[in-house]
């Protein structure tokens, strides 16, 4: 096992096989799993991942859009309409 959160789902970090997913980092007994900002994927809670975790270029260090960007794709390319 690489990981175990208890549930038997998938995209929440750990899957059903109890295996960590692309993106998402995941410790401790149960496993809690979180995120990856910067890794180019967006998942969760993240809104966009422009590869890096600079503020200022549409998607902030946290992955959130910054108001008036729009972000599309992986890794996430933002544009000021």
């Amino acid at each position: 096992e690489e990981c175990d959160d208890g549930a038997m789902v998938n995209d929440d970090g750990c899957n059903s096989m109890c295996r960590r997913e692309p993106g998402w980092n995941c410790t401790g007994t149960p496993s809690s799993c979180n995120t990856v900002c910067g890794d180019r994927l967006i998942r969760g809670g993240e809104q966009c991942d422009d590869g890096n975790t600079n503020n200022g270029d549409g998607c902030t260090s946290q992955c959130l859009r910054q108001a008036g960007w729009t972000c599309t794709g992986e890794p996430s390319t933002c544009t000021m309409p």
